[in-house]
């Protein structure tokens, strides 16, 4: 015969096994969402290079450069390279000034999309 605490623990190990998966599912989909509210990037926005260029935007310049900035601790003495591409759209009158920046040292990429001035 088994004592009642073993029962219990029996019983809550059971019910735990059933629900733990769902528990699981509903975490990540809250953490997901909480992130996704938390950070609005550009692409959702639909303004990237590409979202404009699906909306009819034209691309009508393009440049590059290479910016070096202090490397990051503990790489303060290592120089760090950001490559940079800014692009200029055009449709129906309005320009528009994309940039995109790639931190090599940080493996990031930056994409800006706003109205030229």
């Amino acid at each position: 015969m088994m004592g009642g605490t073993q029962m219990t623990v029996k019983i809550w190990y059971k019910v735990m096994k059933r629900l733990s998966p769902i528990k699981v599912l509903l975490s990540s989909a809250g953490l997901a969402l909480l992130f996704a509210a938390a950070d609005p990037s550009p692409a959702q926005a639909g303004e990237t290079v590409h979202g404009l260029r699906q909306a009819g935007w034209v691309l009508v310049e393009k440049s590059e450069h290479d910016e070096w900035h202090m490397g990051v601790a503990p790489y303060e003495n290592i120089s760090r390279l950001v490559y940079v591409v800014k692009y200029t759209l055009r449709k129906e009158g309005k320009t528009m000034i994309c940039t995109l920046e790639r931190d090599v040292m940080l493996d990031t990429a930056k994409q800006t999309c706003a109205p030229a001035k």
